[in-house]
């Protein structure tokens, strides 16, 4: 089932290459002007070069950059959806995460950022630019070296690092936060 999962990505991928687009299941990548790919065991490997947008709702990813290398993988259940198992995206780049129950987004801006499906995190580097949000709070991270954001972890966590005395970090309250206790 997994052959025919990349065949059809294949296939795919050679059919939409008109409209510089490629769709795997749900995961759409736009934009490229200049694509490589190579063909794995159960995976595809595609280096692309352009104003390049990689969408993929169901896993809540949404990459942009002038450079993205993305290894794609088929589902292991033909109901499912592929999988963006890694991604490096380098140049001015923007990423969002996002959550859906319960709500919660992150986005970023940086010069570079890496994406493990496997250990569920995004990596930023350089001129890092962080913005988490949920119901409850803002919290903004910016001028760091790099930024951890750990997708794998509830609530999702966000680590900088670099010169402290150049870091900045915002907290701003939208609302108390349900059960919170009004001072007199």
């Amino acid at each position: 089932m997994k052959k025919i999962a990349i065949a059809a990505a294949l296939l795919a991928l050679v059919w939409a290459q008109d409209s510089r687009s490629v769709k795997f299941d749900d995961v759409t990548i736009t934009g490229y002007q200049t694509i490589r790919s190579k063909l794995g065991k159960e995976r595809v490997t595609l280096d692309l070069t352009g104003t390049i947008v990689l969408d993929a709702p169901s896993q809540g990813l949404n990459f942009a950059a002038p450079k993205i290398t993305v290894t794609v993988r088929a589902p292991e259940d033909r109901n499912q959806n592929a999988i963006v198992e890694t991604a490096e995206a380098s140049g001015n780049i923007q990423v969002v995460y996002k959550q859906k129950d319960p709500v919660r987004t992150v986005n970023g801006r940086a010069a570079r950022a890496t994406y493990s499906e496997q250990t569920k995190k995004i990596i930023l580097t350089g001129n890092v630019y962080v913005r988490s949000e949920d119901e409850n709070y803002i919290i903004v991270q910016e001028s760091a070296d790099q930024a951890t954001i750990d997708l794998g972890v509830d609530p999702i966590e966000v680590e900088i690092q670099g010169d402290p005395s150049k870091n900045k970090t915002t907290v701003t309250l939208k609302k108390p936060p349900a059960g919170a206790v009004k001072s007199k």
